[in-house]
């Protein structure tokens, strides 16, 4: 058991470990959506360090219309404001934050948080209690 938490996962078994439910999504109600590369310089380091990484998040099958990046321009601006606000979220993070036990669970969970944000500025008719994010996957977090 010890020696199965030290084994690294194989590359690329991120998103196929999603898909079969270990993230807890179910992926007949839900979608992956990916959001691309974040990067951003560490709070109290003059420029000279820098966070990157990746993410994904679930969100429901009824809501994807949101994020389809077909013709519809309010969609790809809605996935902009979402980048903008977790790069400010990002940024606030020092680096000691970013180098300590549990930092990946911290972000995403205050990632899911910024994002609901967003998007019920955006979608003020949904309830305060709808949850548009089901889930926020960080892949690649690199301190610099």
């Amino acid at each position: 058991y010890v020696a199965k938490l030290f084994q690294p996962k194989a590359i690329g078994t991120e998103g196929e470990a999603a898909h079969n439910g270990e993230h807890g999504v179910d992926k007949l109600t839900t979608r992956e959506l990916s959001l691309g590369e974040l990067t951003t310089n560490i709070a109290n380091q003059d420029g000279r360090r820098y966070v990157k990484l990746n993410f994904a998040i679930w969100i429901a099958e009824a809501d994807n219309h949101l994020f389809e990046q077909g013709e519809k321009e309010g969609a790809i601006q809605i996935t902009k404001l979402i980048q903008m606000a977790l790069e400010e979220q990002l940024k606030r993070y020092e680096l000691a934050d970013l180098n300590s036990r549990g930092i990946i669970s911290a972000i995403s969970q205050d990632f899911q948080v910024v994002i609901e944000n967003t998007l019920h500025a955006q979608f003020p008719s949904k309830p305060r209690d709808y949850r548009f994010v089901k889930k926020v996957i960080l892949n690649n977090m690199l301190v610099q």
